[in-house]
């Protein structure tokens, strides 16, 4: 798999800030030059993102989880 070179992650960004627009992003200097959006795979397996979509069961909430990411690149690429 090829390296990461951009600085900025578009699922995480909005993760961590989901009250921001795509406009509040660009002022923070997020933008397709500088934020990369991976596949669900790679998003889905990482721990970081189990622990925000965790039922209260301790399960992973996948059905959220798929919604916020098509949401999210829904924003992402409507945009670019």
């Amino acid at each position: 798999m090829a390296e990461n070179t951009k600085e900025f992650d578009w699922f995480a960004s909005w993760v961590k800030n989901p009250d921001l627009t795509i406009n509040d992003f660009k002022k923070l200097g997020i933008t397709p030059d500088t934020a990369e959006f991976k596949s669900k795979e790679d998003y889905e397996n990482l721990p970081q993102v189990k622990e925000v979509f965790k039922l209260e069961n301790g399960e992973f909430d996948k059905e959220s989880f798929n919604k916020f990411y098509d949401d999210t690149k829904k924003k992402v690429f409507a945009n670019i």
